[in-house]
């Protein structure tokens, strides 16, 4: 792969049959948005960490397993997109993605929400339906900023009341889960639609 501009903000790698992304990819310093849906990467390397001023980054339909700690130096990280894998487990490096306010996070089996997601504050839209997650932790509470909360399809059998403290919370899909009753606190949530 011959890349000709290095000016280049956004690069559509989709559907290449990709084993690993091109090294030159990572000397491409303006990139702001990288696709690589739809590849066979098994690995993310560390030298994603070059793309300082990347905002997006789609990794849909690999075969990523874990993602590398460098993955937290990417400052101006917006949007992260990793559906249709393997991975159990984010980074702890995570938590310094300040501007992170969107994850999809789709058909990955999860059983339980990995903890560093609470932590990151900046979260808006956090998409987490078609795992096997069977529990919802306190911590969402720390997610003050979340809007967004898309459940479907998991393996939840009831949610902690301090999910009323999200004040910002506009949408929360519950659809496909086992969860009969609502805690009471809900109701202050005046401005969700379910």
């Amino acid at each position: 792969m011959l890349i000709q501009n290095e000016n280049i903000e956004i690069l559509d790698l989709n559907f290449k049959n990709l084993s690993e992304i091109p090294s030159e990819v990572f000397s491409l310093k303006n990139l702001k948005k990288l696709l690589l849906y739809g590849n066979k990467l098994e690995v993310l390397p560390k030298e994603i960490n070059k793309l300082k001023n990347l905002e997006c980054l789609d990794l849909r339909d690999n075969l990523l397993c874990s993602l590398p700690q460098e993955l937290g130096e990417l400052s101006n990280l917006k949007s992260l997109y990793l559906s249709n894998n393997k991975i159990q487990s984010l980074p702890l490096s995570m938590k310094k993605l300040e501007n992170l306010n969107k994850i999809v996070f789709i058909n990955n089996d999860l059983k339980v929400i990995p903890k560093i997601l609470f932590e990151i504050n900046s979260l808006k839209r956090l998409i987490l339906r078609n795992n096997k997650i069977e529990d919802l932790s306190e911590d969402i509470q720390f997610l003050v900023n979340l809007r967004n909360l898309d459940l479907k399809n998991n393996c939840l059998k009831d949610l902690p009341k301090e999910l009323s403290v999200l004040k910002n919370l506009r949408s929360l899909s519950l659809k496909g889960n086992y969860i009969f009753k609502l805690p009471f606190e809900m109701k202050n949530l005046r401005k969700i639609d379910f």
